[in-house]
């Protein structure tokens, strides 16, 4: 992944943002992920990671979006990162 400013996906923007405007479940979820990019600071997050852990979190979000097997793999990580805090809290 480069970290040199790439131009916006003029196609790809509009077919979400005509979806986002429709009344489906697609439609629903298209809002609620340009809501996690945008105004939940996603986008932001991605940004910070260095070119090697954005690559690695695209490919997570792409597996996460396809056929799963399980999901088991990120629980177990988020299972890991919220016991410390809740055994100190």
């Amino acid at each position: 992944m480069s970290l040199e400013h790439q131009p916006a996906p003029v196609e790809a923007i509009a077919r979400i943002s005509r979806l986002a405007r429709g009344d489906t479940g697609g439609s629903d979820a298209a809002r609620k992920l340009l809501r996690w990019l945008v105004l939940d600071d996603g986008g932001y997050q991605l940004r910070r990671l260095d070119a090697t852990n954005q690559a690695a979190m695209m490919a997570i979000i792409e597996w996460w979006a396809g056929p799963l097997w399980s999901e088991q793999p990120l629980h177990d990580v988020i299972k890991d990162l919220v016991e410390p805090v809740k055994s100190t809290g």
